[in-house]
């Protein structure tokens, strides 16, 4: 997905250095400079900084995201360990293999910036524990280094801003001055490289019902969990029976879908309308426990170490619902650990057969995924690799689509189709056009000849899949994150230009 974005941009930042949001790169229909895109430069430092001592070999790249994700799970087991839960290790292995974790371990913002929340919540705890103002100071720092990657961290200023008032340590709140002088800082600078703070042009706020149902769905998909926060609210051998009966359809279910007894488009739907409805019944049955918490212990919730999960969960969904134009599942891998660290009272309360059952599927769920979603990728280069185009000197060889397919074909040295220089499109030249990514609109005046296409036989490897239009990276109300699916990955259409455009 974005990931060919940020590895341009580091390009870019390895050649310019001193103008980290002036590069230019076609992300639509068109190369745009960079500053009108939604996060600011930090992470595209790092893999600059990355690229310059290994290339742009992926393996050492994803070894910057591994550096994340172990951090994201130390602060997630410290904070379970001072939560003092009953089974930290479990938790742990949720967390670690939760599909959305396992997935977005790529080069895009999210696994650091969660690692970084975690942080932020660890040293505010700490803080607590302590009553050591030096943590406040980590936290603040922290979340200072969060905000230079991404925004989505900003709700966690006001969780230190109600820590710090909670502890009655006024004056703590000095420790605020330091996200708030390191986005002036950001911002003065923006003014004076382009004109506009990078941070007040991010966007408006605006909740849809169609929002909300994309954002349900999506949850639900990633909350393999869920199972013990229905189990807790509702005990009992009935609803234990329920819960297996409910995964033995589905496990039933599969075979049938993937030879064809069962159609895939309507059972994707019911794959559908089934996490909407997970995804809202966990979030009622998590208010419901707030709820309870606060009328149950009045004021003494508010200096729990709970409370501070809860806020931080609260704020960023809000965030998230109000900010993010779409859904997907690295939106939701932020909400994961605190959903988990949330309940960790039921997870003690379930039965062993309930808890394992949750590891199983959660395991099993997010290598399955994990695998789709690494073969998914791979199609694109192998697309790439594969083709084969008689070139002449005079001929050039056009790539449409952006994601990794992008990354791929500038490695190639294809040039990006951009509607801005369409008339340099000569008669022979060649045009790639995937089928099922976001690309470029190709002018309908210029004709094209299709000769030849690339396409891989989908197997059991893609069955459990995020392939339709990246939508593990890409969810909307009226498609899952995910589903059962026999068809291609994908196709890319090797064209041939008939005539040149004519104005």
């Amino acid at each position: 997905m974005d990931d060919a974005f940020h590895l341009e941009a580091a390009r870019w930042i390895m050649e310019n250095p001193t103008q980290p949001m002036m590069a230019k790169i076609n992300w639509g229909d068109f190369a745009a400079l960079i500053y009108e895109e939604n996060q600011p430069p930090l992470l595209f430092y790092c893999i600059a900084l990355f690229m310059s001592f290994f290339g742009a070999d992926e393996v050492f790249l994803h070894l910057l995201t591994a550096i994340f994700c172990f951090l994201a799970l130390y602060y997630f087991h410290r904070i379970a360990l001072m939560l003092h839960v009953a089974k930290p290790k479990m938790l742990l292995v949720l967390f670690a293999f939760n599909p959305a974790l396992v997935v977005n371990q790529n080069l895009m913002t999210d696994v650091p910036i969660l690692a970084i929340a975690l942080s932020v919540i660890y040293f505010l705890l700490k803080g607590k524990a302590t009553n050591q103002s030096r943590y406040y100071v980590l936290a603040a720092i922290s979340l200072s280094i969060g905000l230079l990657i991404k925004y989505t961290l900003l709700p966690l200023v006001v969780v230190i801003f109600v820590a710090i008032l909670l502890s009655g340590h006024y004056k703590r709140l000095f420790v605020l001055l330091i996200p708030a002088l390191i986005l002036l800082a950001w911002s003065l600078w923006n003014i004076s490289a382009f004109g506009e703070a990078h941070l007040a042009g991010r966007g408006s706020a605006g909740v849809t019902w169609y929002k909300i149902k994309g954002f349900m769905g999506t949850l639900g998909s990633m909350a393999t969990f869920v199972i013990v926060f229905f189990y807790a609210n509702w005990p009992g051998k009935i609803n234990q029976y329920i819960i297996y009966g409910f995964f033995s359809l589905f496990v039933l279910a599969v075979p049938f879908v993937y030879t064809g007894l069962l159609p895939e488009a309507k059972f994707s739907a019911l794959l559908n309308y089934t996490f909407m409805a997970i995804g809202f019944t966990l979030s009622v049955l998590v208010l419901k426990q707030i709820a309870e918490r606060v009328m149950k212990e009045k004021f003494y919730y508010f200096q729990s170490r709970e409370f501070f999960i809860a806020l931080s969960l609260l704020g960023m969904t809000a965030f998230i619902l109000l900010f993010a134009p779409v859904h997907a599942t690295r939106h939701i891998l932020l909400l994961i650990p605190f959903l988990i660290l949330l309940g960790h009272t039921y997870f003690a309360k379930a039965t062993n057969a309930i808890n394992r059952l949750i590891v199983v599927v959660t395991i099993v769920l997010g290598l399955l995924l994990g695998i789709s979603d690494w073969v998914y990728a791979d199609f694109y280069r192998n697309a790439s690799e594969e083709i084969a185009i008689p070139q002449h000197h005079s001929q050039t060889i056009w790539s449409v689509g952006h994601w990794g397919w992008q990354w791929y074909s500038l490695e190639k040295g294809w040039q990006l189709y951009d509607t801005n220089n369409e008339a340099s499109i000569k008669k022979g030249d060649f045009i790639l056009i995937p089928k099922n990514i976001s690309k470029q609109h190709i002018n309908p005046a210029l004709r094209l000849d299709t000769l030849n296409y690339y396409t891989e036989e989908p197997n059991l490897l893609t069955f459990f899949s995020g392939k339709h239009f990246a939508s593990m990276y890409n969810t909307f109300a009226d498609k899952p994150a995910w589903n059962l699916s026999m068809q291609p990955i994908d196709t890319v259409f090797v064209c041939r230009v008939r005539e040149k455009l004519v104005k």
